[in-house]
């Protein structure tokens, strides 16, 4: 948990464990060693999911929107949760996140890498920085979410950060 780090809360992380939730995330290759048998997925929604109840979690895909995104984006919920991995490289992400923003409703983005990829959802409600795309730290974002307890400090100054 130390390390999570809130960049840009409008409100909406202030009563999230109340709220109707969506969460969607890309799926990841996680390699641990050169070892085939430590290869791990990885999704943050279906991490995420462990912590909270009241949620549709989706996963997506790297290169952007897929159908199930679409129609868990035009679903019943409150708040979208999407995780974000390395937007640079993999900007088709971002399909997601304009979907979710047309849609009106608030939306959280969670940097599941590199906090530069601020830049692409800084008009997002919500931005959280984990900074990594592990299962632990999966897990401490989606608990710090919860209990909106966020203890990391930006180590970088970010362009579009006020």
């Amino acid at each position: 948990l130390a390390s999570i780090t809130c960049i840009k809360n409008n409100g909406v992380l202030d009563s999230i464990a109340e709220k109707k939730l969506l969460c969607i995330s890309p799926i990841c290759d996680a390699i641990r060693g050169v070892e085939e048998a430590n290869r791990q997925i990885l999704s943050f929604a279906d991490i995420f999911a462990e912590e909270f109840k009241n949620l549709t979690t989706c996963v997506s895909s790297l290169e952007g929107m897929t159908p199930e995104a679409e129609a868990a984006i035009n679903g019943e919920y409150d708040v979208a949760v999407v995780g974000v991995f390395d937007a640079n490289s993999m900007p088709g992400q971002l399909d997601i996140i304009k979907a979710l923003e047309k849609s009106g409703k608030p939306v959280v983005a969670v940097l599941l890498r590199t906090p530069y990829d601020y830049k692409h959802v800084k008009n997002c409600d919500a931005v959280i920085a984990s900074y990594e795309y592990t299962k632990l730290s999966a897990k401490a974002t989606a608990v710090a979410i919860k209990n909106c307890d966020f203890r990391g400090k930006l180590p970088v100054t970010l362009p579009g950060k006020v």
